[in-house]
Order: C-alpha cells, then sequence, then structure tokens
C-alpha cells in the first residue's frame, strides 16, 4: 500500500500530541527548556502550522496538509545530518515524525507523491520568504521564519537558509525519481502493447490456419459424398443376350 498524505485535521492531532512527547521528555515542561536546534525546530513548526491553518492562508486542506509534512520530512533530514553520528532516533521529535505524517515500512512514499509534497512546500516556502510573495524578487529581510530565536539570544535557534537548501534538494531528487518512474512506466507500457500485439497477430494467424484446415477438409468430404452418390454408367443401346452355340469336334 502507497503512503499517503493524512488529512489536514489529522495531521494537526498528531503534532499536538508528538509535539507534547518532545517538551514532555527527560521531565522537562516548556518548549524553552528544549535544546536550542530542538527548541528552534518547533518553534518553527508552531509557527508554520499556526500561519497555515489562518483563514487568511487561502489554501485547501489538502495544500496545508502536504506543506506542513514537506517541512517535516525537511525537518527530518536536518536532523538526521546534526545527529547522523549519536543516532538520529535519540531525538523525540525524529521518532515522532513518521507518527504525525503516519509513514512506515509497509506505506512506502511512491516518487509522484513526493515530488508533489515537495513542489508544494517549495512553492509556499518561496512566496513566504520574498518580496511580495513573489519568488522572483530579493528575499525579505524579516519573515515568518527569518528569526526564530531561543531566550532573546543572538544567534538564531532555527538555521532556515539550512532548511530551504533541503528543501531545494529534496524537491530535485524527488523529480528526477518522479521522471525515471514515469519513463520506466511508458516503457512497461510500450513493451506490454507490443507483447499484446504479438499474441493478437499469433491468434488471427492459428485462426486462420485453423479455418484453412477445416475448410480443406469440408472440400474433401463433399468430394466423396459426391463421387460414392453416383450410379454406375449404363449402355444407352438395347442388347440382346445370344448364348453361345456349342461347339463340336471339327
Amino acid at each position: 500500500m502507497a503512503f499517503e498524505v493524512p488529512a489536514w485535521e489529522k495531521i494537526k492531532e498528531a503534532y499536538k500530541e508528538q509535539r507534547r512527547v518532545v517538551i514532555t521528555k527527560n521531565q522537562k515542561n516548556r518548549i524553552e527548556d528544549l535544546s536550542d536546534d530542538r527548541f528552534g525546530q518547533l518553534k518553527f513548526l508552531d509557527i508554520l502550522e499556526a500561519t497555515l491553518d489562518s483563514p487568511l492562508s487561502g489554501l485547501s486542506d489538502k495544500q496545508k496538509a502536504n506543506i506542513f509534512v514537506g517541512s517535516l520530512l525537511v525537518v527530518e533530514q536536518m536532523i538526521e545530518a546534526r545527529y547522523w553520528a549519536t543516532s538520529p532516533d535519540n531525538s523525540a521529535l525524529h521518532r515522532g515524525i513518521p507518527l504525525i505524517i503516519n509513514r512506515n515500512d509497509s506505506n512506502k512514499m511512491d516518487p509522484l507523491t513526493g515530488w508533489t509534497i515537495f513542489t508544494d512546500t517549495l512553492d509556499y516556502m518561496d512566496k513566504q520568504i520574498h518580496v511580495d510573495n513573489d519568488p522572483g524578487k530579493p528575499k525579505l529581510r524579516n519573515h515568518l521564519f527569518s528569526n526564530i530565536r531561543k531566550d532573546e539570544k543572538a544567534s538564531l535557534a532555527f538555521d532556515h537558509d539550512k532548511y530551504m537548501t533541503v528543501l531545494v534538494s529534496s524537491q530535485k531528487t524527488a523529480r528526477l525519481e518522479k521522471d525515471d518512474k514515469e519513463s520506466q512506466d511508458i516503457k512497461e507500457a510500450e513493451a506490454a502493447e507490443k507483447k499484446a500485439k504479438l499474441e493478437e497477430e499469433k491468434r488471427i494467424k492459428q485462426e486462420a490456419e485453423k479455418a484453412k484446415g477445416h475448410s480443406g477438409g469440408v472440400l474433401s468430404t463433399l468430394k466423396h459424398m459426391v463421387w460414392s452418390s453416383t450410379p454406375a454408367p449404363t449402355s444407352t443401346t438395347d442388347e440382346k443376350f445370344t448364348p453361345a452355340e456349342p461347339q463340336g469336334p471339327s
């Protein structure tokens, strides 16, 4: 069974639960008690969830779900890159992301779904961080995700530039995988069509040969019937039987 993006309401509920798990891990009770990078990641997701859920977003629930799932997948990769040596699974957020999006080993994400998710996410983020929501214009000096800091620290708690780098890379990879899959599907369809055509030609040929053999058999039977029903030829002249005279000694 292929992976399907959950409904927006289900994603929000699942995120709320996993957020609680992350914050209360090791008896912590506030988001501010988390490490700087975990605080930044969770704060980013909090802002994103609230922004997407706003009546002013102008997005469908499907788009909201795709964008949030895409961002979760990017954050997941950021955690893996940061903690690859000490195991990303030590992170409660890393363990929680598959639960939020309902992904497991039995429902792998197909290339088209991945491409759609990352494309929707990239389109949305491009509009959020550029002047007039135009990716062709310069970046805003201050946007929703640019100044996530913890405890008024000077350093940023969330590396938005890193997030965008991973997002762009993920979208490109997903596009290549989608194109490869579509190319493979076309080849398989052409091969199946060719096979079906050959089988049809073979069937037509066999039926023609069968019909030809049946026709020959019928003709032979008809000839036999004609010859066997033809009466023996009779003489058209009257002939009288004259017994032979006995011949004696000469």
